[in-house]
């Protein structure tokens, strides 16, 4: 059992090495803490079978070769770099207000329609938003998932609120609106707790 110990701890060492992940990202992956990758590769612990099909999916490789001396299979896709992570978030967020720009253009241009134009920009904090959010899931981890996810919750109540106040212009119901930033601030609250009691293994 020894030695299986650590022919598997030598090939997730190798493996993780070759495509250029930190413990920290396997661990992301897997939802483990980095603590438990870390014990794998040092041979004090043993991947369950769960674990370690999920770990041979992540580095494109078989099972036998997790568990096989010299194992190392072919390379699965290689991390994006962090500086090119950035790069395609920033030009997504770009492509959105580009688009919004865009879209304002026409409706501005249309007779009628210049009104509403206002509301595209808003519209797009929470297309950038979304974005990002599903982004920084894949890349950054819960903390600056937590933090896009927090910006959909409020673009979204800043969204209704510009949605009221051009399609309604009610006065009555812009006195009420203050409950759509209760009810915001309540989802913020239960998004922040998600994201800090959120089972870790």
């Amino acid at each position: 059992m020894d030695d299986l110990k650590d022919v598997i701890a030598a090939n997730l060492v190798r493996l993780r090495s070759r495509a250029g992940y930190t413990q920290l990202d396997v661990a992301r992956k897997l939802n483990y803490s980095d603590k438990a990758v870390s014990k794998w590769e040092r041979a004090e612990a043993v991947p369950d079978i769960r674990t370690l099909l999920a770990i041979s999916k992540i580095y494109g490789v078989t099972m036998d070769e997790l568990v096989s001396e010299g194992g190392g299979g072919p390379l699965g896709p290689r991390k994006t770099s962090k500086k090119k992570r950035a790069f395609i978030g920033a030009l997504a967020v770009a492509f959105c207000f580009f688009v919004a720009v865009v879209i304002f253009t026409i409706l501005y241009l249309i007779p009628h329609t210049e009104h509403y134009a206002g509301c595209i920009f808003t519209s797009a904090f929470l297309v950038a938003a979304v974005t990002m959010t599903a982004l920084s899931h894949a890349w950054w981890g819960r903390v600056v998932t937590c933090v896009f996810s927090s910006l959909i919750i409020w673009s979204a109540a800043v969204l209704i609120h510009v949605l009221l106040y051009v399609f309604l212009d009610n006065p009555e119901v812009m006195g009420k609106v203050f409950i759509l930033y209760i009810v915001a601030f309540a989802l913020q609250v239960l998004d922040v707790l998600w994201f800090v009691f959120r089972k870790v293994k």
